[in-house]
């Protein structure tokens, strides 16, 4: 290594001595840390994060990792060199896109006299979990210089597994992207450029957000928006900036400086610095973990110890781990760059050429199937799509569903007549939703119609080249219940004989403010639901005034429970609506809608409320609400659309309190008046130049007046 001899790095010396290995933190993987100046791993030996430069599976166990332009199987046996066979500047690690345990391995490596290439290796592992072979190294381009990083980027949107190799060789000032694509790895475009300088840079990180690429050289750092195309640049002061790292949420970059410490940059807001720490950690890389912590070494007099920085607070924590990383003292190593990058962001555990198969759930109709028959098998009716609906992740290459009759107690398979054995077997993947009746007979949709009342298992098996997944889940499916040909609603006003639902205002059946109910019991056919909507309605014309009650669909059991009062329904917050809002002498239209899952009815009556009927003793006496005589004729409302002003002309024939009341069309109350008048002509004036235009409804009422409603426009 003579030819790095005659380099001035200032205190290069120790500085690999004190850098975090490995810069990807993940405490799900990996037994254990691998020391520099052994060949082998050592899993005895238990520290918090795993081997440098290392790839595993999702099961969390080593299949290879590289240390100082080497690769090495798990069992820590040499499988290739990286091509001049010199130390490492930077490697990246990527799963080859479209294959099964294909990783390539990109590195920036020098070579005498002072030059720096780009290269790669592909390393391929078996199904044993060993590395099966590694190919020759390609070097795909050479710089000027001796120093430079690489960063590998998550997959690109859109794609199976490509990703976005950005490559910064300091001494040539400029990034450049190449991408990876199943067929091959290929230069893209430069990026970006800043002042070159030899050697004096640190790393390149791509930020998790996938949004922003940062890189350094010498006391300057730089972060380029690979959306915006706008560089941000820092100068923090003399000396060199040791690592970078992005925050978790993507908004800071910190950063290891020589004599500043820990500094942390909000790049989006100009010259924005601050100092966190000054004190041991001017020589460590940062790297960002799954519990999204950022991890560090700080300098010690025989070894650095590993702390952890949560970022929001800044608040330093020590692990109380010592590193012990190795250092041959000479005056500069060519590893003080060797910094290995994973991909920010994943998990080693998440390296896929082709996205791994998981199906998260079955459901029909938006029902979720049990995979234990104790728990109860949902039934459906076969007169209506039956959809089965598959949420999974992952490519897939094919798949089988199978739906078999089953013993409705223990969920064993029966087999021959008169039972359903149904198989099939696709290219691809489910779509969102299958309609079962219609796999076999995709016109006549009747793949149930011999197998009624049975109870199935469904399964469905996925695969691609790289991973399976099967879920399974139970059902029951019958026929067509009764058609529902009528409601044959009843009003119960209370005490009284029951009224058929009438839909002339002129003639509404009669209520009692606290005892009236709706009844539909006699309703013809297999009623498994109810649904309620009411309105006021103005009690001269029928028109609706106010939408009161929206009511869900209510699953019906028993005929009993095709009966409500209607004070059970909660309007606005609370029962008891109608008798707490004194509704004696007001109307309202009940619509009611009765059926089952092939199809429903509806039917519709007014109500007058008149007070006559009461549900017992205790409770308030309206009989004598109701007024004997009209007294106030309303005679006109004008003008009608309004613009501020609004008259109502009125002829009183006796001392009277009215109440005059604004809606909006959702039914919310936005003005109220009232006033005590006297015999004779009455004009009410109000000016409404607070509204809003549009269109509103107004209700006036008072004990001698019979309600009076209806729409007004405002312009």
């Amino acid at each position: 290594m003579a030819f790095l001899s005659g380099l001035a790095w200032p205190a290069q010396g120790q500085k690999d001595k004190w850098l975090l290995y490995p810069t990807e933190v993940d405490f799900d993987a990996g037994p254990g840390f691998s020391p520099f100046g052994f060949s082998n791993p050592h899993p005895d030996i238990s520290t918090p994060y795993i081997y440098e430069n290392s790839v595993f599976d999702e099961d969390g166990n080593l299949l290879f990792y590289i240390q100082d332009g080497s690769i090495y199987n798990r069992d820590g046996e040499l499988e290739g060199n990286f091509a001049f066979g010199a130390q490492m500047k930077e490697v990246g690690i990527a799963p080859v896109p479209g294959t099964c345990g294909t990783y390539c391995v990109f590195y920036m490596e020098t070579y005498p006299p002072a030059d720096l290439a780009f290269g790669y290796m592909e390393v391929v592992v078996g199904s044993d979990g060993y590395v099966s072979y590694v190919t020759s190294p390609v070097i795909e381009r050479e710089f000027s210089g001796n120093s430079g990083s690489l960063a590998v980027s998550q997959v690109i949107p859109g794609t199976v597994a490509d990703r976005y190799i950005y490559v910064v060789p300091y001494a040539e000032g400029e990034v450049f992207r190449y991408i990876m694509e199943e067929n091959g790895l290929f230069f893209d475009q430069v990026v970006s450029s800043f002042e070159p300088e030899n050697d004096l840079g640190s790393e390149v990180e791509v930020s998790p957000c996938n949004s922003h690429l940062a890189w350094s050289v010498g006391p300057f750092a730089y972060v380029y928006g690979l959306q915006s195309g706008q560089l941000h640049e820092l100068f923090i002061s003399e000396g060199y900036i040791a690592g970078l790292e992005f925050s978790y949420d993507c908004l800071d970059l910190y950063l290891s400086h020589q004599t500043e410490g820990i500094v942390q940059w909000r790049f989006g807001e100009e010259g924005f610095t601050k100092i966190l720490d000054k004190e041991g950690f001017g020589k460590t890389h940062l790297e960002v973990g799954k519990d999204n912590l950022m991890y560090l070494v700080r300098e010690g007099k025989e070894a650095g110890e590993l702390w952890s920085l949560e970022t929001g607070p800044n608040l330093f924590i020590p692990i109380g781990v010592e590193v012990s990383v190795y250092s041959d003292d000479v005056a500069a190593t060519a590893d003080a760059y060797a910094l290995p990058d994973q991909i920010d962001g994943e998990g080693d555990g998440a390296f896929y050429g082709v996205p791994p198969l998981e199906i998260n759930s079955l459901a029909i109709n938006g029902t979720g199937l049990p995979e234990d028959i104790t728990q109860g098998a949902p039934f459906f009716y076969d007169c209506t799509p039956i959809e089965l609906e598959v949420d999974y992740t992952g490519l897939s290459a094919s798949y089988t569903l199978s739906i078999v009759s089953v013993d409705p107690v223990s969920g064993t398979p029966l087999t021959g007549r008169p039972y359903l054995d149904y198989q099939e077997t696709n290219s691809g993947g489910p779509g969102p939703a299958i309609d079962l009746r219609c796999l076999q007979d995709p016109e006549g949709c009747g793949l149930f119609d011999n197998y009624l009342g049975q109870v199935f298992l469904i399964t469905l098996s996925m695969s691609n080249e790289c991973s399976e997944a099967a879920a399974s889940g139970f059902f029951q499916v019958f026929g067509a219940p009764a058609d529902v040909t009528a409601v044959n609603l009843q009003v119960i006003p209370g005490n009284g004989p029951h009224c058929p639902a009438s839909q002339d205002i002129n003639t509404p059946c009669p209520g009692g403010t606290y005892s009236t109910q709706l009844n539909f019991e006699n309703a013809s056919g297999d009623v498994t639901f109810y649904r309620v909507k009411i309105w006021e309605v103005d009690c001269n014309t029928g028109a609706e005034i106010v939408f009161l009650y929206d009511g869900p669909a209510e699953n019906v059991n028993t005929v009993n429970e095709l009966s409500r009062g209607v004070n059970s329904f909660v309007i606005n917050g609370s029962t008891g609506y109608f008798a707490n809002n004194n509704f004696v002498g007001r109307c309202i239209k009940a619509s009611v809608e009765v059926g089952n899952a092939c199809g429903s009815v509806e039917d519709y009556t007014f109500i007058q409320f008149d007070g006559q009927y009461r549900p017992g003793p205790g409770a308030p006496d309206y009989t004598q609400a109701l007024p004997k005589s009209k007294e106030v004729f309303l005679l006109e409302t004008y003008p009608n659309p309004i613009v501020d002003d609004w008259r109502l002309q009125m002829e009183i024939t006796t001392f009277c309190d009215l109440k005059l009341e604004v809606f909006s069309q959702s039914g919310a109350l936005l003005l109220k008046e009232e006033r005590y008048l006297e015999p004779g002509p009455a004009l009410w004036q109000l000016n409404l130049s607070h509204l809003p235009a549009g269109a509103y409804w107004y209700r006036l009422q008072g004990p001698a007046l019979t309600p009076v409603s209806g729409r007004l426009i405002k312009l």
